[in-house]
Formats: C-alpha cells, sequence, structure tokens
C-alpha cells in the first residue's frame, strides 16, 4: 500500500454529510458475510479516499468465528459509516497488531502467548467515512460499543494499536502503553509512515483509569444493548441506535 498527498481538510469539507442519526449494532464475522463486506469495502474507501493506494487486503478475519464486528451505517443499512473489530487470541491466529509490528518486535508474540490462559484480544479496524469525520463515529462511538460488547464476550483484556491522534482517545478508555515493547510501547511504523503506541486494556471488566463518563455509558451499554441515546460531540446532534448482540 503506497501514499499519495492529498488535502485533508478539502476533502473532509467537500465529503461531509448532515446526519442526523445512525445505527450501531454487533455481530459475529461468521454469520453476516454481507456486512462483512460492507465493512471491508468502506474501510478501503477511506483508505483510497486519503490517496493510500490499496494492492490487497487480508479478509480471512470474515471467515473467522472468534471476530466480532461494530458496525456503524444508516437507519436504513444502506450507507456505513464505520466501524471496529474485535479480535480474539489464542485460537490458533495471529493478530492483526501481529502482522503489523512482530518484524519490528518478535516480543509482541511473546507477550501474546503468555496471555493464553484468559480471554484477551485486541480492538481493531478502527475506522470512520470522512461523510462524518469530526462526530465521533469512528472513535468515542465505535470504541465505546466495542468495549462494552468486549465485556458482554468476557473478555479480560484487549490491546490495540494506536496512532498519536487514537492514543489520546483510547487513554479516555483505560488502555496505556505496553512498555515491554519497543521503546516503552512506541515504535516507528514504516506502514503508517508514523510511530505506532501499542497499548492495552488490563482490567477490561472494571475499565480501571477509564474517564468516569465514558466508564458509566459503557456499563449502561453492558446492561442494556439495545438502546436510543441523543448523543452531542463538536456542538453536533446525533440520534444513536444501539443494536450490541454477541
Amino acid at each position: 500500500m503506497s501514499h499519495k498527498s492529498v488535502d485533508i481538510s478539502r476533502l473532509l469539507e467537500d465529503s461531509r454529510e448532515r446526519v442526523e442519526f445512525v445505527r450501531i449494532r454487533s455481530f459475529k464475522a461468521l454469520d453476516d458475510f454481507d456486512s462483512c463486506m460492507k465493512f471491508q469495502e468502506g474501510h478501503l474507501d477511506v483508505l483510497r479516499s486519503f490517496g493510500f493506494q490499496v494492492s490487497s487486503s487480508r479478509e480471512d478475519w470474515m471467515s473467522s468465528e472468534y471476530v466480532h464486528v461494530v458496525l456503524v451505517e444508516s437507519q436504513d443499512g444502506n450507507k456505513v459509516y464505520g466501524g471496529a473489530r474485535i479480535e480474539e487470541a489464542n485460537k490458533g491466529r495471529v493478530l492483526p497488531v501481529q502482522s503489523a509490528i512482530s518484524y519490528l518486535d518478535q516480543r509482541i508474540d511473546d507477550f501474546v502467548e503468555q496471555r493464553a490462559n484468559c480471554k484477551f484480544g485486541e480492538l481493531c479496524g478502527l475506522w470512520n467515512s470522512v461523510a462524518v469525520a469530526g462526530l465521533g463515529i469512528g472513535s468515542v462511538y465505535s470504541i465505546r460499543s466495542a468495549l462494552a460488547l468486549a465485556i458482554q464476550l468476557e473478555y479480560d483484556q484487549i490491546l490495540a494499536l494506536c496512532s498519536v491522534h487514537s492514543f489520546k482517545m483510547a487513554s479516555n478508555f483505560g488502555f496505556s502503553l505496553i512498555k515491554e515493547i519497543g521503546d516503552s510501547g512506541i515504535l516507528y511504523y514504516e506502514g503508517a509512515k508514523q510511530n505506532a503506541h501499542i497499548t492495552i486494556q488490563e482490567s477490561l471488566q472494571r475499565l480501571d483509569n477509564s474517564d468516569e463518563n465514558e466508564k458509566s455509558k459503557i456499563f449502561s451499554l453492558v446492561q442494556n444493548p439495545n438502546q436510543i441515546i441523543e448523543e452531542s460531540r463538536n456542538k453536533v446532534n446525533l440520534t444513536i441506535e444501539y443494536k450490541l448482540s454477541k
């Protein structure tokens, strides 16, 4: 995958839509191939829109029983705005973060292997369409939904590969740097031309070190995975229908 220069601010301004209602639903990847394809194509479209020349992409996660998907879509389901994936480790599968950075630091493989006795995995594939940039769909709401789902699935710990920007967001959800990897949790990731932050939420069932407001909203979704909530971010009001199923 190569990259060419693009005027990001102009792209966002030209592409932004007026969105007032979205549905965030979850499903096991193996159970809904069509929705997996919507997720994948939407993610690739975003990469292309920012000038990345995508020559190929791994799609093996779509046929794995150890992958769950969070999908953000329009009320009629015709448009996909973003989402994320949760991938379980210790099932003979290599996590995306291992594929991404093991050639830089093989200690990531040891780190994953050492957690074979707990429910452990990765929050990955986080993205949002440029049509909804700035609304929190590809960051706050998708992460919130993914963590609520992971708690329902009884995960003990979950890791995430973050950029400088997304690391700040992840910190609000109690993610911290994995100091044993790279330079105290930071590696220069050639694929993204920037520093990668390797992070983990080590107490997922309690959400230790999370922002109290986020913790409250996540546990609300754990208790009631199907609800409609009015949200406001960056002075934009948004109605979100959550339908989080295992």
